[in-house]
């Protein structure tokens, strides 16, 4: 669900960027249901940042280990 939202939120995103839809857009609904709409773009936006955040830290945190994993076979071969 959240999935499909997220798509549909990125497709109406993309209308807006082209000239003139965002007005077509903004005048076709009303104006309590374009506030929300724009309340909860803005919304995703920050948590699809907060998760890429989450992720690039995991990332980070795994290669420090291998980084470190093989900095410790490279000296213990030298040591042999």
């Amino acid at each position: 669900m959240v999935s499909v939202l997220l798509l549909a939120m990125d497709v109406l995103g993309k209308l807006c960027t082209l000239e003139g839809n965002d007005e077509v857009i903004e005048t076709g609904l009303e104006p309590e249901a374009y506030q929300s709409l724009i309340q909860v773009l803005i919304v995703s936006d920050v948590q699809v940042i907060y998760e890429l955040r989450k992720i690039k830290i995991s990332v980070n945190q795994r290669l420090d280990v291998s980084f470190s994993r093989l900095r410790s076979f490279m000296l213990m071969s030298k040591l042999l």
